[in-house]
């Protein structure tokens, strides 16, 4: 497995990590750069830069243990 398939896989699992964590809890984990819209009863939340934090620090864990 290379860098770029890791880097991949880690990016939709913090995603999806993200996003069960925004539903169960109601509040929204936003940071600068993630995208939340709120119009009616309808909620959009694509957490962007969040996912991308979570992914390089896990990233760089996972990458400390493999050397």
């Amino acid at each position: 497995m290379n860098a770029i398939e890791l880097f991949l896989i880690l990016y939709f699992i913090s995603a999806g990590f993200i996003y069960a964590l925004q539903s169960q809890t109601g509040i929204p984990f936003t940071i600068p750069g993630d995208i939340y819209i709120h119009i009616g009863t309808k909620k959009v939340y694509i957490p962007i830069a969040s996912s991308l934090v979570l992914t390089i620090v896990l990233y760089l864990i996972l990458n400390s243990f493999r050397r």
